[in-house]
């Protein structure tokens, strides 16, 4: 088995502090409350897993309230075919 470790590195030119971005510190605050503080992750590999699946839901499945409380995959067909 072998884990690769990708490093980031953020400029400090572009760091925002927390509490300028509503957007993100929501988006962190959901998936801490609905997945990691809900699951005990055993392997990297069942993290992967758990969190694509929940990512995979966030983005298209649940409904949004910026989109008036529907998800966003239908949304993005329908922008798409009436266009």
């Amino acid at each position: 088995m072998s884990l690769s470790v990708s490093v980031i590195v953020i400029s400090s030119s572009i760091y925002v502090k927390r509490q300028e971005n509503g957007y993100i510190e929501s988006f962190n605050g959901k998936l801490r409350d609905e997945l990691l503080n809900r699951e005990i992750f055993i392997t990297l590999e069942e993290a992967n897993v758990l969190i694509g699946q929940w990512w995979k839901e966030y983005n298209q499945v649940r409904p949004h309230r910026a989109l008036g409380y529907r998800s966003p995959a239908p949304v993005t067909i329908l922008t798409k075919v009436t266009s």
